[in-house]
């Protein structure tokens, strides 16, 4: 439990001063090391309401990296829960 407590604090100081690919791979690793990791989901959203801006190549959407956050989500949970080494 407090590891888990430690990486989400890592992953919110992450998202609020590194820049983005930093904290993907934190999310990644996250996702991988946890069972199911959807405060990065949370933490993504905060990101997007403190730094998003309309990105011309997603249709002037601004919550881009909170929907990327989500689909690493649900495809790390789904397949966690296919391997056998994870079960």
């Amino acid at each position: 439990m407090k590891l888990r407590i430690f990486s989400v604090l890592i992953l919110l100081f992450s998202c609020l001063f590194l820049p983005f690919w930093a904290s993907f791979i934190m999310l990644i690793l996250g996702v991988l090391l946890f069972e199911s990791f959807f405060e990065g989901v949370i933490i993504f959203f905060l990101m997007d309401l403190f730094y998003g801006t309309e990105l011309s190549r997603f249709f002037n959407f601004v919550f881009a990296s909170s929907v990327l956050a989500f689909c690493v989500v649900c495809i790390g949970y789904f397949l966690k829960n296919k391997l056998k080494f994870y079960r």
